[in-house]
């Protein structure tokens, strides 16, 4: 099975891998920062969208997200950072301090609702010499996701497409070879939207071309790439279903972190949060590992 890190760490075929892949690139490219989240934020992979907007509909969003903030103005935050810097040097002052304002439970949460942005996601992967374009058919259905949010008044859209390669050769062979599938891939794929298909949504790539004997988060050929940024679609502002959405974001604990990743359990359903991916280590509290 291919996958993507760094850039991104896909899975063709496996839900959770795709979850991890989709967080993966959304922190790795700053793609969540080209959407207005630029610091602090939660961000949901794979929420249903039944429990995101109050309906009886089926489905879910693969990457919804909001802002994350501190209870305390910039003028405290930087005084945190100088003492900090007296204390851990210039070096891990910023981390230092934000973890110290994790730790005082300083996070706010639930978090603002009023800013939201989404993003969906599709992939395709080229094995024996063949791209597999999971996509083609369902342009449709992308465009028709896409319009449900916008038509909700999520913020800022995007659309991602994740690219693959199967690991081949070994040793040295193997990184010239992923380079070289990733240089055909590149050739060879389609564009699942156009520009001009949604104006303001914007458009993402991710490519990995995995070699053997290491995982692919530290090992393997990544690009990235930006097609089109995203454009504020409607202003920050109060809609029926973003109370519901706080309230079931505040069922959860609060982060200790200003970045938290937000996955539903495929037995329970309920939501839980995580700081980190891969999730190895992390349950849901019905006890389903994730």
């Amino acid at each position: 099975m291919g996958t993507m890190t760094k850039f991104v760490e896909a899975s063709i075929s496996l839900s959770l891998a795709k979850i991890e892949s989709l967080g993966r690139f959304a922190n790795g490219p700053k793609m969540l920062e080209y959407l207005g989240l630029p610091d602090g934020w939660w961000c949901g992979l794979e929420l249903s969208r039944a429990k995101i907007f109050g309906e009886e509909v089926s489905g879910d969003v693969d990457l919804i997200a909001g802002p994350m903030v501190y209870d305390f103005d910039q003028g405290e935050w930087i005084d945190r950072i100088s003492a900090a810097v007296e204390t851990h040097g210039d070096r891990n002052a910023i981390a230092m301090a934000h973890m110290r304002a994790g730790q005082e439970g300083r996070v706010v949460w639930p978090p603002p609702i009023e800013s939201v942005v989404a993003c969906e996601a599709k992939a395709s992967y080229l094995k024996n010499g063949v791209l597999k374009r999971t996509h083609v058919a369902e342009r449709h259905e992308i465009l028709g996701q896409l319009k449900y949010l916008r038509e909700h008044g999520v913020n800022r859209l995007g659309f991602v497409h994740l690219v693959s390669t199967v690991p081949i050769g070994e040793s040295g062979d193997a990184w010239l070879s992923a380079e070289t599938q990733l240089q055909f891939v590149e050739g060879e794929l389609r564009e699942v939207l156009r520009l001009d298909d949604l104006p303001g949504v914007g458009l993402f790539r991710g490519y990995m071309g995995a070699v053997p004997g290491g995982t692919e988060d530290v090992a393997g050929v990544h690009w990235g790439m930006i097609q089109a940024a995203p454009e504020l679609l409607c202003p920050a502002t109060p809609l029926s279903w973003h109370d519901d959405l706080g309230a079931r974001l505040a069922r959860l604990p609060r982060p200790s972190e200003l970045r938290t990743y937000i996955f539903e359990c495929p037995d329970c359903g309920e939501w839980t949060h995580a700081p980190i991916l891969p999730l190895l280590g992390f349950h849901c509290r019905c006890g389903r590992a994730l």
